[in-house]
């Protein structure tokens, strides 16, 4: 799955793809937020067993040859080499064994001029079956195979084995040094540098302190049994001007308009979740705005971005009628404003004839 990539991207690859193939099966172990977390993707799949879930699989198996062959055009060799299931390919985990994972990102800064960028607090942790020793044996056999210049080193913090992603590499990225601990019987935690996995190794212990449950991100865990996974990042406006000057931010984007509404953004969710009631499922993205005014002109911007996609997928149908099922999801969206709200929604049916 690694080679290709930089060293850098080796523990954000693991990170993406849990957020795929996290799944749950009846939480006995609760999902904690770090307190510094401003964005947190949880991941779950008590929906397994829906016909429409099925569907969704039937519908991508059948389309997984279009999919392989558009990828392969684009010569990039990262993706042409990821494994089917990273996984059981470098953990040695059964996926289905995964009842819950929670990715959380906090403290970004922006690089001084000169310096090394600094790599983001980022945290992921995952409830399930796990062989630990199994588990050590497999990633090291993995790097010591792909990516030879790279070792896990085994150390211990308070007590705690944990083991430590080392390598020349990686010295290049400040802030990154890849670990990970297990937690109990139940829980795995992976984070990007040494501290931030202390503080989780204390936060699941009962020894420090999260996320307060009054906090607005706090809601990515609401109890939903129709949900499959959800993304919420807060503060939104507040992490554009930490990464970006007022002279960056006009030269990225000229239009006044657009530019209004990004200095208008506020924070952002994304969910995909099952209909009740129906055969069908729903992926929802919301975006709060500072006013009803910026919300609307989001609205149109996306409405004007369909449109011009619609187009495009249309026109390029003549030469490869393949893209039939890109232009059926594109006409599914549907974009509307509701107060100071963005909303941008796709529900898909059950369809025998959805080939």
């Amino acid at each position: 799955m690694f080679k290709g990539m930089r060293n850098s991207d080796v523990m954000l690859g693991l990170v993406v793809c849990t957020l795929f193939f996290g799944g749950c099966k009846g939480e006995t172990e609760k999902p904690l937020l770090p307190a510094n977390a401003f964005l947190a993707a949880y991941a779950t799949d008590v929906t397994a067993d829906m016909p429409v879930m099925k569907e969704f699989g039937r519908v991508f198996g059948e389309k997984r040859g279009i999919l392989s062959e558009l990828i392969s055009q684009l010569k990039h060799t990262s993706i042409e080499q990821s494994e089917l299931d990273p996984f059981q390919t470098y953990l040695a985990i059964d996926r289905t064994c995964i009842e819950w994972s929670l990715v959380t990102l906090g403290t970004l800064t922006r690089p001084e001029k000169g310096k090394e960028p600094t790599f983001p607090d980022a945290t992921w942790t995952l409830c399930g079956t796990f062989d630990q020793g199994k588990i050590i044996e497999a990633l090291t056999k993995r790097l010591m195979k792909n990516q030879p210049g790279m070792k896990l080193e085994a150390s211990t913090r308070n007590g705690s084995p944990t083991w430590i992603l080392k390598g020349d590499a990686l010295n290049k990225v400040h802030g990154l040094t890849p670990c990970m601990a297990f937690s109990g019987k139940r829980l795995m935690l992976v984070a990007s540098n040494e501290k931030g996995l202390q503080n989780l190794l204390d936060l699941y212990a009962g020894k420090g302190s999260g996320l307060p449950k009054e906090a607005s991100l706090s809601r990515i865990l609401d109890p939903d049994p129709n949900m499959i996974f959800r993304l919420m990042l807060v503060n939104l406006d507040d992490v554009i001007h930490t990464m970006t000057t007022e002279a960056e931010r006009k030269d990225m984007v000229a239009d006044p308009k657009v530019n209004a509404v990004i200095n208008s953004l506020r924070g952002m969710t994304l969910e995909a979740r099952v209909v009740p009631g129906q055969e069908a499922a729903e992926c929802v993205l919301r975006v709060e705005c500072a006013d009803e005014a910026n919300a609307q002109a989001l609205s149109e911007l996306g409405i004007t971005a369909k449109t011009s996609a619609s187009f495009l997928v249309n026109m390029a149908l003549q030469k490869k009628p393949e893209l039939k099922i890109l232009a059926e999801w594109i006409s599914k969206i549907a974009i509307r404003a509701d107060g100071a709200q963005a909303t941008l929604s796709v529900l898909h049916g059950l369809s025998k004839n959805d080939n």
